[in-house]
């Protein structure tokens, strides 16, 4: 009896979706390797298939596909960081099928992957922010819409949310009184609820975000909504956001980069990695040492100027 593949892959993200509580941004990376998988790898229908399956010909095909870039076909290699990334997802689900018994061995072996090297600077300067900030505020066409974009940009900043994180806070997950923003961990990639402080300059822009909304009579239970009229701002409008400002601004930017930016200032103030680890809601205190990738030398001197004695009591 031969298995459809792509039946059990339906059957594997049910599982991790209803059984599992993976997130959707988790989900959708899954789904998105698969996609990149089966395009490259028409021979692999079946989980008989698989026998003769070999993950260098997989990523030997990823290596050299073509893709639309502009108006030119260009070819485009993989990072590493890519084929870990890849590898790891096809992993889970083929283990999954021999946990299932479908297979009878695992056909990915990590260790035989590059291993991905994180040395990019991923967090944005003063100057990059600055730029963003100015873009915002001299291209709002209406009062709301600043003091939105200016809250939206600050809260991701100040408080390192990431997107699904940023597009489900509630009303009711922000407390002005005691500067805290409650992240439901249903929401989250982590599934971590935590309350999180906000700084007094995050918490002010808000605050004034909620003012200009409140006069346009919003009732929506969602804190970021649309300019148009009174709906939750979507992700497809959080692209749209991103690209415009990033057009004005002539600075290339995602959201997560402010994610980054975040914990690296978070570190130069000088605060203990497991509490940046806490804020940020990771599980893993790796993770947390992999946002901090964009701190340098400089930093660490800024860190080691004050120590004495005295740090030693």
């Amino acid at each position: 009896m031969k298995h459809d593949l792509q039946k059990l892959f339906e059957e594997y993200i049910e599982e991790c979706q209803y059984t599992r509580r993976l997130s959707p941004e988790t989900l959708r990376g899954y789904r998105e390797v698969w996609k990149h998988f089966m395009r490259q790898m028409p021979e692999v229908r079946s989980a008989d298939d698989l026998k003769c399956f070999s993950s260098t010909t997989f990523f030997r095909r990823l290596e050299n596909r073509k893709r639309l870039v502009g108006k030119e076909m260009k070819r485009t290699g993989v990072k590493a960081s890519t084929v870990e990334t890849y590898g790891r997802r096809l992993k889970c689900f083929f283990e999954w099928l021999r946990i299932q018994k479908i297979i009878e061995k695992n056909p990915i072996n990590l260790e035989s992957l590059p291993k991905a090297i994180y040395d990019d600077n991923r967090a944005l300067k003063r100057r990059e922010i600055e730029k963003i900030i100015a873009a915002i505020t001299q291209n709002s066409k209406n009062a709301f819409l600043l003091r939105r974009d200016l809250a939206m940009v600050n809260v991701f900043l100040y408080c390192g949310l990431r997107r699904g994180e940023m597009l489900t806070l509630k009303m009711s997950s922000i407390d002005l009184v005691h500067g805290t923003i409650a992240v439901d961990g249903s929401t989250s990639k982590s599934k971590f609820t935590r309350t999180i402080p906000v700084a007094r300059v995050a918490l002010q822009s808000i605050d004034e975000y909620l003012k200009a909304r409140k006069e346009r009579g919003y009732k929506c239970e969602y804190l970021w909504v649309s300019d148009t009229r009174d709906c939750r701002f979507t992700e497809h409008g959080l692209k749209h956001w991103v690209k415009r400002i990033s057009r004005l601004s002539g600075q290339k930017f995602h959201v997560h980069r402010f994610r980054h930016s975040c914990a690296c200032a978070l570190a130069k103030n000088k605060n203990n990695i497991s509490l940046i680890k806490k804020f940020l809601g990771h599980r893993d205190l790796r993770m947390t040492e992999a946002y901090l990738r964009s701190l340098g030398v400089d930093d660490m001197k800024d860190s080691l100027g004050d120590m004495s004695l005295a740090s030693f009591d």
